[in-house]
């Protein structure tokens, strides 16, 4: 998972920014949750089908299908870095020196954190002659590739340390695209460059291609982030006809009438196991509605949600770190993943070091490479 957005201002720089949209980050939020707590409660081993809720429908999708929430986080970062960049970018407020200082100083500083912690457990099991945990490749090549934002994308040659971030390794990719596209021109043709990102997107989907920057990882960011940023130009276009809660309530009908017929025909076999129509058609729908639907919006904007969002990156970043030394100290002895108490031990482990992150570690470091690196003007 990527960060979606930034809790100051655009930048030192602004003073003004847009405002943050609380449904929005509250979806980040549980999306975040959702990957670390059921898609990678595997990592602990044990019988997936003994699971804690593993026999619920709603369960047993968010343990077989929530990778495809990463899908979701590069939606959501199209949508709002082209709420709170497209025109400081286009009007020239916001250059690429501010523009990409603000996107690192954001993401680097807990990803080089969690590298390091996977870097020390995985480096002391090889030295006892251990076999590396959860993902493997803990040599020095992967870990350059890891510290550089290589290691998805560019030179693909397995998962190694802490394997989530490889998403954010391949937003930086959309970042680029992003910041071409909106600061040429003043951002008048913004409009079919974005169609032009989405369209390459779903041309190296197609064409199944395996190359630097032209694969299927480099892929997904594409097809998400510039359908979630056309997806919110759409929004403000509806929202200034007057007409957003009818498209909230039509989007709403679409999704539930998908999962209606999912539940009839079978899900494998309507909607697909595969990204492109998650990314492509069930997220957008229900994004879409639960900005547009007042009831939906307003549920999403409430506080504990909200600070969840909040949260949500150091959840995506710091869950396969605590797995991996909660591994390390139990040795050979089995976690007994189908106690409902493991369940949730976890998760709460999970979003109290979450929580921690984010307070004394995400937020300072970030204040701090700021005022170091970007000039502070009224």
């Amino acid at each position: 998972m990527t960060d979606a957005a930034d809790p100051g201002t655009v930048g030192p720089m602004s003073s003004t920014a847009p405002p943050r949209v609380a449904p929005l980050d509250s979806l980040r939020g549980l999306a975040a949750l959702a990957v670390a707590v059921f898609s990678h409660y595997q990592h602990f081993g044990g019988d997936h089908a003994r699971y804690p809720f593993a026999a619920t429908a709603w369960g047993a999708w968010l343990y077989g299908n929530s990778w495809f929430l990463v899908d979701f986080f590069f939606l959501l970062s199209g949508m709002v870095l082209t709420l709170r960049y497209l025109r400081p970018l286009a009007e020239g407020t916001v250059g690429a020196k501010e523009f990409f200082l603000l996107r690192l100083t954001r993401l680097y500083p807990l990803h080089a954190i969690t590298l390091g912690v996977c870097a020390i457990v995985e480096w002391r099991l090889l030295a006892l002659k251990q076999p590396p945990l959860i993902y493997g490749n803990a040599d020095l090549y992967h870990f350059f590739l890891n510290a550089t934002y290589l290691q998805a994308g560019w030179f693909d040659y397995g998962w190694s340390y802490n394997g989530p971030s490889w998403s954010v390794s391949v937003e930086i990719c959309a970042y680029a695209l992003f910041f071409a596209f909106a600061a040429a021109h003043g951002g008048r043709q913004y409009l079919p460059r974005a169609v032009l990102g989405l369209l390459l997107g779903l041309a190296i989907a197609r064409m199944n291609l395996s190359y630097p920057f032209f694969n299927q990882n480099v892929s997904r960011g594409l097809v998400g982030f510039f359908l979630g940023s056309l997806v919110w130009l759409g929004v403000e276009a509806a929202r200034a006809a007057r007409v957003g809660p009818n498209l909230g309530y039509a989007c709403l009908l679409a999704f539930a009438t998908i999962v209606g017929l999912s539940e009839l025909i079978g899900y494998k076999e309507f909607v697909g196991i595969t990204p492109l129509p998650h990314a492509l058609v069930v997220f957008p729908l229900l994004v879409v509605a639960c900005l547009e639907v007042p009831m939906l919006a307003r549920v999403l904007s409430l506080r504990p949600l909200r600070f969840l969002g909040d949260l949500s990156y150091s959840v995506y970043m710091v869950h396969v770190p605590l797995q991996m030394v909660v591994l390390s100290v139990l040795g050979a002895r089995r976690v007994p993943t189908e106690r409902p108490w493991v369940f949730f031990a976890y998760a709460a482990a999970v979003v109290g070091l979450a929580t921690l992150s984010h307070r004394y570690v995400e937020l300072p470091l970030q204040r701090r490479l700021r005022a170091r690196l970007l000039p502070v003007t009224s």
